[in-house]
């Protein structure tokens, strides 16, 4: 298993409908891009019922599920790019995503480094954003 991508794990998670880390074996089940997508997007859905976050941070949520990686298993572009994406700001999109973080509706991970960042730094690179409850969503939903 790469050690870069740290949260996908082996061992059992402590509450994993709080947690951004996904079981190796359930991503590993996942050969249909499409299939994980559909998941993904589900998740998606269930964060645009809540009251609790603004258009913006919806719009980011919808940025990040839309460049979601099948061989990360996180959503890794550039907050700038991000802002070109759905038109914003970029400091516009660094508060939604801090807004989201404290949350805890994503986690801001780093490479390497098996740490989550509790406020989004500038200029760091290699962050991956993690879909807090994805990986509940994925074992339930596992392909055969």
């Amino acid at each position: 298993m790469n050690k870069q991508k740290w949260w996908l794990v082996i061992e059992a998670i402590e509450k994993p409908e709080r947690s951004g880390l996904i079981k190796f074996g359930v991503a590993m089940k996942y050969k249909s891009y499409a299939k994980l997508k559909q998941v993904v997007w589900k998740w998606y859905k269930k964060q645009l019922g809540r009251t609790d976050i603004k258009s913006r941070e919806k719009l980011v949520l919808y940025a990040l599920c839309e460049r979601y990686s099948a061989q990360d298993y996180s959503s890794h572009d550039a907050v700038s790019y991000l802002a070109l994406m759905i038109g914003m700001n970029r400091k516009t999109v660094s508060k939604g995503i801090q807004n989201l973080m404290d949350l805890d509706i994503i986690w801001c991970a780093i490479d390497g480094e098996k740490k989550v960042l509790r406020s989004l730094k500038r200029g760091v690179q290699h962050k991956h954003f993690l879909f807090v409850g994805l990986g509940v969503m994925l074992e339930e939903s596992q392909e055969g």
